[in-house]
């Protein structure tokens, strides 16, 4: 009878070895891979210019710092905030980083009322426009955010308005008789906020209109909200000698989570607003000028499309623009 030879166990162990050099090696080369392989493809395509962000040293708030000396059309002389610095300023608007000492912001000041208009879709049910498309569309050259918009789960793509949309005096979405969270202008520049019906914006001769809300202050009177956590925020205001506020406070960043509503609405009483309301926040907040984002957005792909904006025709004096 034959014996059996042995097996030696050598070529196994020097398989196995080679296996395990070679993950072993894969691993290492994974791991010194550029990082940008793997990074989000909207952050490769984001091109906003994040050098209009770098952060100034006021904006490390002390305690009792003073109000930084501003002129009338800015800013009140009893404001507790600080003025970080002046943006930009042509004739009747006034653009301004600011600061307290639980936000900050991008104020911007228009002296004109009748300058502001809402800029619109051709057609709604599609897909939306960028702020700064909008703008572009309609000759802006300032513009914000306007009503809230059909958005299931946080992917909507901006094409159907949600509540009211009126256009230069025309109904372009919902009715006479609903009832909506608004901002309104009527022909003489005055700002209408609260819950308000078609019928009644009709009777104050309203041109423009979108919705979203809560309304922050309302004929003096600031409203008795339900707080909540911080977010970026965009609101909208007007002063008793007609001066607007649009004021975007940045949030969901570090050294800026936002505020919550109630804050909002001593922020912008502080600023001098006798109307103000709420617009839709969060990666929609933008305030931009002459195709220039001034505040630090915290969306990571870029701008949302919109159906409605609130938008700054260029002065008579200025340059042309097209029609609103």
């Amino acid at each position: 009878m034959k014996k059996k030879k042995s097996v030696s166990p050598l070529p196994l162990v020097l398989t196995l070895l080679v296996s395990a050099c070679v993950a072993v090696g894969s691993l290492y080369l994974a791991e010194q891979a550029p990082a940008e392989a793997h990074e989000h493809p909207a952050r490769r395509e984001e091109s906003t210019d994040i050098s209009l962000w770098t952060e100034p040293e006021s904006y490390r708030y002390e305690p009792g710092a003073e109000a930084a000396e501003s002129d009338p059309l800015a800013l009140s002389e009893e404001s507790s905030f600080v003025v970080d610095e002046e943006l930009a300023r042509e004739e009747g608007v006034s653009i301004s980083r600011i600061h307290g000492k639980d936000y900050r912001a991008v104020l911007a000041v228009v002296e004109d009322p009748t300058r502001l208009f809402v800029g619109t879709l051709d057609y709604y049910g599609n897909y939306g426009l960028t702020l700064e498309q909008l703008m572009e569309k309609h000759g802006a050259i300032l513009g914000t955010n306007g009503g809230g918009f059909d958005d299931p789960n946080g992917e909507g793509n901006g094409g159907t308005p949600t509540g009211i949309v009126m256009v230069n005096g025309e109904y372009r979405w919902g009715g006479k008789y609903g009832e909506y969270d608004c901002l309104a202008l009527t022909a003489d520049g005055r700002l209408i906020t609260g819950r308000r019906t078609g019928e009644y914006l009709e009777s104050q001769n309203t041109l423009w209109a979108v919705c979203y809300g809560p309304a922050l202050i309302v004929d003096g009177q600031v409203q008795e909200l339900t707080s909540a956590q911080p977010e970026p925020r965009t609101a909208v205001g007007q002063r008793e000698n007609g001066q607007m506020l649009l004021l975007i406070v940045e949030g969901r960043q570090v050294g800026a989570l936002g505020v919550d509503l109630p804050r909002l609405a001593s922020i912008m009483e502080e600023l001098g607003a006798v109307n103000a309301t709420n617009l839709d926040g969060g990666a929609s907040s933008a305030l931009n000028y002459r195709g220039t984002l001034m505040n630090r957005p915290n969306g990571l792909a870029g701008m949302r499309p919109m159906p409605t904006a609130l938008l700054l025709a260029p002065s008579e004096n200025g340059s042309e623009g097209g029609e609103p």
